[in-house]
């Protein structure tokens, strides 16, 4: 059986005369999922925090137990692989084992699950699954039912443990005090047992792998390139090492809180903070009120308007913004000053004549502007 079958959800038709619908037609039903002791659901889920005096939003990943309804939670800055193996990381060194199983949703960033039925997972999950020894299973695309337990922790523990907006001075610090108080909800009964949490949730352990002796390093080592700054770029964020590896090829190893920056023979270099968020990029775009754009269009203008400097100054001038003739005067002390905000443009189009006052007040009429291929004489 494949992936998720032993706890899929098995469908059945249920006729007209077994609680049908109101027409008479079959209607589909669902029965009870049931969990083996021991198999875990994961799955993230988003709240507001302050981290270090800024308000963050916190990814939080909860592992929920269906057979004993048991919960954790660590707060992560994001849902990449390095974030997932940091989060279960924590998780397993808390409950001092390790589940079995442990399904995904298709949208985690270790995995996930095709139409077809195959799946794919991120290099360095593999090897963290290889570490631990426990068997993944992902759940069918657009099926959240496949993990009702997990579904229903997120609002439960965003409900209970992140009203009002907790705050912490760094990231390790809000996983510890939830998984604490994880701790003290499990003293309350189940929803449908009776008895408490706690103890369904020691049947689990005693069907959990133990802990291998030393924790898996969630870090992905991946080969940058530093800049003529001694900066290389990861995950379109930028960090220094120096400019000492200007232009050097480095090796970064990215971890969901750190990245450690090491040369090529392993010398370490720096560990600076990871950063979350697309930086900003910068994007240098040629305006119109350039220095080199006004030069091209005063070329264009004179080709077009070459028997006279003065209509070619008016045209530019009442046919274009305030803001590049603005800027124009200060990077070119031949254009006349702006006139009067009173003087408005003839009708026209951009090909009749217009007017425009100058600043002394007094009036005075250019020239009427002519189109591509008109012809000027002394007379006109």
């Amino acid at each position: 059986m494949n992936a998720v079958s032993k706890a899929a959800t098995r469908r059945c038709s249920v006729g007209s005369s077994g609680g049908g619908n109101a027409t008479g037609g079959e209607a589909e039903g669902f029965s009870e999922l049931e969990w083996a002791p021991g198999s875990a659901q994961v799955d993230f889920g988003q709240a507001l925090a302050v981290i270090a005096g800024v308000e963050r939003t916190v990814h939080f990943l909860v592992v929920s137990f269906p057979y004993s309804n048991m919960r954790y939670v660590a707060a992560l800055p994001g849902e990449t692989a390095e974030c997932v193996c940091h989060g279960l990381n924590r998780v397993f060194s808390h409950a001092g084992m390790v589940p079995r199983v442990l399904v995904f949703d298709n949208a985690t960033g270790v995995g996930h699950r095709r139409a077809d039925g195959t799946v794919t997972q991120t290099r360095l999950f593999s090897l963290f699954c290889a570490h631990y020894g426990f068997e993944t299973r992902f759940c069918n695309p657009y099926s959240g039912w496949e993990k009702g337990s997990t579904e229903n922790a997120v609002g439960f523990l965003r409900r209970n443990l992140m009203v009002p907006t907790p705050s912490a001075e760094g990231w390790d610090r809000p996983a510890d005090a939830w998984l604490e108080r994880c701790d003290g909800l499990a003293r309350g009964d189940h929803y449908r047992e009776g008895v408490p949490i706690r103890g369904l949730f020691e049947t689990d352990l005693d069907h959990m792998l133990p802990l291998p002796p030393s924790m898996f390093d969630a870090c992905d080592w991946r080969g940058v390139k530093a800049d003529g700054t001694g900066t290389v770029t990861i995950d379109s964020n930028r960090y220094l090492a120096g400019p000492k590896w200007h232009s050097m090829r480095l090796m970064a190893g990215v971890r969901a809180l750190r990245v450690e920056l090491r040369s090529m023979d392993g010398e370490p270099i720096v560990t600076l903070e990871r950063r979350w968020g697309a930086a900003p990029i910068r994007r240098w775009i040629r305006s119109r009120c350039s220095p080199s754009s006004h030069a091209s269009r005063v070329r264009g203008e004179r080709a077009r308007y070459a028997p006279s400097s003065r209509r070619r100054r008016a045209r530019c001038l009442t046919g274009w913004s305030r803001a590049n003739a603005v800027c124009w005067s200060t990077t070119s002390a031949t254009l006349p000053p702006w006139p009067s905000p009173r003087s408005r443009p003839l009708a026209g189009g951009p090909t009749g004549p217009r007017s425009t006052r100058p600043p002394d007040g007094s009036r005075r009429a250019t020239a009427p502007n002519r189109g591509p291929g008109s012809t000027h004489t002394a007379g006109s």
